[in-house]
């Protein structure tokens, strides 16, 4: 949340100030009273995955090439993309599924 202050200064206030009854007190965290006088936390190597990243890498993939695919064959979000486009898509499409 801390580091969509900058971008949306006023909504993520009001979500920390509606959350900060919620958060344990922390001593060393400094002033708390807004979430602009917070510091960034710690990045922690431990909860980094490369497993998920890379699960998540291929997802992304997936998506990007099937967003081309309907946009090449101007196909609507609701149409299945089985019914209605070409054999090289729908193999990339089984691809990216079992790989």
């Amino acid at each position: 949340m801390l580091g969509q202050s900058s971008y949306t200064p006023f909504l993520t206030e009001n979500i920390y100030q509606a959350l900060r009854s919620f958060i344990p007190e922390d001593p060393a965290a400094g002033d708390t009273r807004s979430i602009h006088f917070l510091s960034f936390p710690e990045v922690k190597e431990e909860y980094f995955n490369t497993d998920i990243e890379r699960q998540m890498k291929r997802m992304q993939t997936v998506i990007e090439l099937t967003r081309n695919i309907r946009e090449k064959n101007s196909l609507s979000l609701k149409v299945n993309l089985h019914d209605d486009c070409d054999v090289e898509s729908i193999q990339l499409i089984h691809f990216f599924r079992h790989h």
